[in-house]
């Protein structure tokens, strides 16, 4: 099993913002070459690193690494302590994303909510849909029991009908209610608009928390307006 050390975590870390060579890990981390190598070697040969091919410095040639998507998971509850790496797939990286929402008393309402949508009647959701994300208050941690859920919705740029049921809608569990208000762009609006410097779409990219995007349409959304290209 990969023993997870505090220079190895940092490496992780460095890796999830992008593929990097070791020397320029070690100079992001201030610390020697000699002490990346050995953790970076462990993570390629237990399958959590991949060595790439070379790229051109200086004076000669280096490798680069890039990362795996990996869960480390520990638990310890009463007469039990466990701590293991799980490979991810779609529906676990889903939860993960709704885990990190800071209220946890909204987790069940937007997983039951994302059942709802996604077993919808009224459209194709795989056709239909390209991303869902949470942001107002819900995903900075600051909501209150009875506020409501704001959802941005993220269509594929060919739909050309209304998706009414996605505006407003209502989620009961236990018969507590929550209120999903869906504000709806194709991807191509969602684009435009922030290009034309839409203050609403730069604070909803602000706070958003990211629950569906397959194909990474909000990430690289997010990736470019933290680096200003967009």
């Amino acid at each position: 099993m990969l023993i997870l050390t505090e220079t190895k975590w940092k490496i992780v870390k460095e890796l999830a913002k992008g593929n990097k060579t070791p020397t320029q890990i070690a100079k992001k981390l201030g610390i020697t070459l000699p002490a990346v190598h050995p953790e970076l070697n462990d993570l390629v040969r237990e399958g959590y690193a991949v060595k790439l091919g070379k790229i051109k410095g200086k004076t000669r040639p280096f490798y680069e690494y890039s990362l795996k998507e990996f869960i480390f998971f520990t638990k310890a509850l009463d007469g039990e302590a466990d701590a293991k790496f799980l490979p991810i797939n779609d529906e676990l990286r889903i939860h993960l994303r709704i885990w990190s929402i800071p209220q946890q008393e909204f987790h069940s309402f937007v997983d039951l909510y994302r059942h709802i949508i996604t077993t919808s009647v009224d459209f194709d959701f795989e056709r239909d849909i390209e991303s869902i994300a949470i942001f107002g208050s819900v995903a900075r941690g600051e909501a209150r029991k009875d506020s409501d859920v704001d959802t941005l919705i993220i269509t594929r740029t060919n739909i050309d009908y209304p998706l009414e049921t996605l505006n407003a809608l209502i989620v009961e569990i236990n018969k507590e209610r929550k209120v999903f208000m869906g504000k709806i762009y194709s991807a191509r609006d969602f684009k435009d608009s922030l290009k034309k410097g839409s203050k609403f779409i730069r604070e909803i990219i602000k706070d958003m928390i990211i629950i569906y995007d397959p194909n990474n349409f909000l990430k690289g959304v997010k990736d470019e307006f933290k680096k200003g290209t967009i």
